[in-house]
């Protein structure tokens, strides 16, 4: 579940998904874009945002594909990079349509992810569960691979990923 502290008095609130009155999200992730939105990505129910007014999550439309939701990276001017059981989607919002979430072209489809960073220059860091770490450099359109490899330089320990970290200098 979800909940709030409010350090104004101290106090706890709990966070009610859809349906049923105390049913929880299964939250998975959690990020807080420039406007105050926290944006929520769970378990089974796609993506949700709590509006700093309104206090209370609202579903996301356009999840029907990702069940998972294990990371998001917020890119501004673009989107949401999502990481999922169910690959990597980019959501955007669309004039008239709220939300719209298109999955990434450039990533095999179903591969699933744990994690996703963008750094400094653009490229697309991506923590897959059995297949290592994928990066995607958008200005050339090329994908590469660093996987379980003990001879080579660029080479990884294990292929099974569970977080990218991006240091203070840009570093992943």
């Amino acid at each position: 579940g979800l909940t709030v502290f409010n350090p104004a008095d101290g106090s706890f609130r709990s966070v009610s998904g859809p349906g049923e009155p105390g049913q929880t999200l299964d939250v998975l992730c959690l990020v807080e874009d420039s406007l105050g939105f926290v944006w929520i990505g769970t378990r089974n129910m796609g993506v949700w945002r709590i509006d700093p007014e309104l206090r209370r999550p609202l579903q996301i439309a356009g999840f029907d594909e990702v069940s998972e939701v294990r990371d998001m990276f917020l890119q501004a001017g673009l989107g949401v990079w999502i990481a999922g059981s169910r690959g990597l989607f980019l959501l955007q919002e669309k004039p008239g349509a709220d939300f719209r979430a298109e999955r990434a072209r450039f990533f095999p489809r179903d591969e699933a992810l744990v994690d996703v960073e963008v750094d400094a220059r653009g490229n697309i860091w991506l923590a897959t569960q059995v297949r290592g770490v994928a990066i995607y450099f958008p200005e050339t359109g090329f994908l590469d691979r660093l996987q379980e490899n003990f001879s080579s330089p660029r080479g990884l320990l294990s292929n099974r990923m569970f977080e990218l970290y991006q240091d203070s200098q840009g570093g992943i």
